[in-house]
């Protein structure tokens, strides 16, 4: 993504906001949570289970 500052790639991504959706099955209803973080430098993309 050339030439966007991390505001703007965040936003391309619509990640402004962690976003949750369930993602288990049977005995096994984890969330799967995704992100972005800026720490001043760079963007980080996460992928985490919730609960």
């Amino acid at each position: 993504m050339d030439g966007l500052s991390r505001p703007e790639i965040i936003c391309e991504l619509d990640l402004q906001q962690e976003n949750c959706r369930s993602s288990g099955w049977l005995i096994d209803w984890r969330d799967l949570c995704v992100g972005a973080r800026d720490n001043g430098e760079n963007v980080t993309i996460y992928a985490r289970w919730g609960y």
